[in-house]
Order: structure tokens, then sequence, then C-alpha cells
């Protein structure tokens, strides 16, 4: 019997961990299609990765437009045949935070629509399809944020969605678990993943570092891989018995 060649849609996988995700599917042998606003960044990924050919497909849009999440799961459904795997990456705090009386309900709600509408949109789209073919993989990206008080740039609409992340997680594991598929959750903490938060960290003081990584007991900030290679471990078969769980990749820091 032929092995089935797994498919992925990766949401923010243009840039930073999403871009690490779908990298090191493509090497695991995953067909991949990307998902991200930045359009740029998809071809820049594209030109990368050709040696993949049609193993890696993009789609450019906005988490926030059901219309863009629909258009991306028909083109990869269309492109591979099936839909074996989401990862909801895409989100941001948008640097967005203060007592509530300074959130603006505009900030509020854009805030909110990336990080948890944009994740239920996918989860609805790809779930009929998984239920088809009675296998699926669905990892959400939530954050220490959603675990305990943040911190930074954490504010309160982002803390809220990655919270919110985890009760949609919990509850839909029940729904879609009799259909073969399992959803979990990984809760990233300070991750160096992309250039605007290296080059932040780059330019703070010593002190400022060591403050920062003392409520991390590891003592190190995370790496893109770090939270690769956790995703890539709850969506493979090696997981079939995970469902409805967080993996906090964080070095400890959640729990103080």
């Amino acid at each position: 019997m032929e092995e089935i060649k797994r498919t992925a849609i990766v949401t923010g996988g243009a840039q930073g961990i999403g871009r690490e995700i779908v990298k090191e599917y493509l090497e695991a042998g995953v067909k991949v299609c990307a998902f991200d606003l930045n359009a740029e960044q998809l071809d820049s990924l594209k030109a990368e990765f050709a040696a993949y050919g049609d193993d890696l497909i993009t789609a450019a849009g906005n988490v926030t437009s059901y219309e863009d999440v629909e258009a991306c799961v028909k083109k990869a459904a269309e492109a591979f045949g099936r839909i074996d795997i989401l990862v909801n990456n895409a989100g941001g705090s948008f640097g967005v935070k203060g007592t509530p009386d300074l959130i603006s309900l505009e900030d509020w709600d854009k805030v909110v629509k990336v990080n948890l509408y944009g994740q239920f949109y996918f989860v609805h789209a790809v779930t009929p399809y998984m239920k088809a073919q009675q296998y699926g993989r669905i990892l959400c990206m939530s954050s220490k944020a959603g675990r305990s008080r943040g911190s930074g740039n954490s504010g309160t609409p982002y803390a809220a969605a990655k919270a919110g992340i985890l009760g949609m997680v919990r509850t839909v594991s029940a729904d879609v678990g009799p259909y073969g598929i399992t959803i979990n959750a990984i809760a990233p903490g300070a991750i160096l993943s992309g250039e605007r938060i290296k080059n932040f960290w780059n330019n703070r003081p010593q002190s400022d570092i060591d403050e920062k990584l003392k409520s991390t007991p590891v003592r190190r900030f995370g790496e893109n891989e770090d939270v690769a290679s956790a995703v890539l471990f709850l969506t493979s078969e090696r997981a079939s018995f995970i469902t409805g769980a967080v993996l906090d990749v964080n070095g400890g820091a959640w729990v103080g």
C-alpha cells in the first residue's frame, strides 16, 4: 500500500516561526501551503525553497477575512488532494497594551480578530475535509500570555485572545476526536522569532536582558527551531493519542 504524503497549511508561514515550520515540514517530506499577509515574503519563501517544486504553494490573504481563508483552504485541497495538517501560527499583539480605559475598542477588535477569530476561521474551514478523510492534525499557537499574566508587549487583548485559544482547543478536541482529528496548542514564551525582536534585544542593555531571563528557568531566549520542533511532534503520528493539550515552549517561564 502506497504511503500517504501528508499535507499542511501553515498560517503566518512566510516569516519568523512560521517560516521555520514550513522549512521543517518540507524537509520531513510534507507538502505545504503557506498562508501569509505579506505577499513579498511569500515570494521570497517560494524562491528560497524552489527545490521543493510543487510541494510548496503559497496563498496571500488576511486571517480575519473568511473569504481569504476559504480561498486558501480550497487552493490547498485542489493542489494536494487532501488537507492533513493545519498550523494556526499567524498572530500578533500589535503593541496594544495599557489599562482598559486606554485600549480603544478598535484596537481590541483588531487584536482579538487576528489572534482568535482567525484561528477559528481556519479550523472551521478545514474540518469538513478532515472529517471526510477521517484524519486531521490541528495545532493552534497560543502564548505564555494566555497561560499567566503577560509581560512586555503582551497587552490585555492579546492575553485574552491567547487564553481563548486554549478554551477553543479543549472543547473542539471532544467534538472532532471521533473523526480521527486531534487539536492541540503550543504556548511559546520569549522567542527570537524575527529581526525586529532580535534587534530590540540586541539594543537593550545587558541588565535588561538579565532581568528578562530571570523569569525563564533555562536562562535563555527561545529560537524558532524550539517552537517548530514541538509543532512537528504534535502534528505527527507519534502524537496521535494527544489532543486538547497545551505544550509550553517557554523555558518554564509560565510556571512562575
